[in-house]
């Protein structure tokens, strides 16, 4: 039995050696053909042309009323006895016009692509006793909006997570 098992472990052992001094293999290289080679490569952070942004490219936010059709978060509705909300992004320039239905209101606002900032919100305080919740939910939403996008010839506001905050139609310039 002593014999078979020293048989057995020099059996293993010189399998282990020989396994240990096997020859490999280097993998080929691909080969790249010169036109591949040529070929452009995205810089990183380069985005690509859409239809999106071909869409984006021709929905003019600037330079046209719009009349605030819902928020879609709000819990209190626009009184009856209130105006229409609106806001109006001048053109060639950095300043938001509007109306909360009850109060004027103008603030600066940036437009980058996608990205819509309203900064510096400002209004009158005229007293407004059947629209005050929906004046601040209008206002908040407008402070909120960190983007936009065009649904259907809508504008629709969004937060920084995606959120609607507010949808607006076009109205005549």
């Amino acid at each position: 039995m002593l014999i078979r098992t020293a048989t057995f472990m020099m059996a293993l052992g010189a399998g282990i050696l020989l396994t240990g001094c096997a020859t490999t293999r280097a993998v080929p290289e691909p080969v790249v053909s010169s036109m591949e080679a040529q070929q452009p490569v995205p810089l990183p952070g380069a985005v690509a042309p859409t239809a999106e942004t071909a869409a984006r490219a021709s929905f003019e936010v600037a330079g046209r009323p719009w009349r605030l059709r819902n928020l879609p978060f709000a819990v209190a509705d626009r009184s009856a006895s209130q105006r229409e909300a609106f806001v109006t992004f001048k053109s060639g320039g950095s300043v938001m016009e509007g109306n909360t239905g009850c109060n004027p209101i103008r603030a600066s606002y940036e437009l980058q692509g996608a990205a819509l900032r309203i900064r510096n919100l400002e209004g009158t305080l005229m007293p407004c006793p059947d629209g005050v919740t929906f004046e601040a939910l209008f206002i908040q939403a407008l402070s909120d909006t960190a983007e936009w996008r065009e649904d259907d010839g809508a504008l629709v506001l969004l937060n920084a997570d995606g959120y609607q905050l507010a949808i607006f139609d076009r109205t005549a310039p």
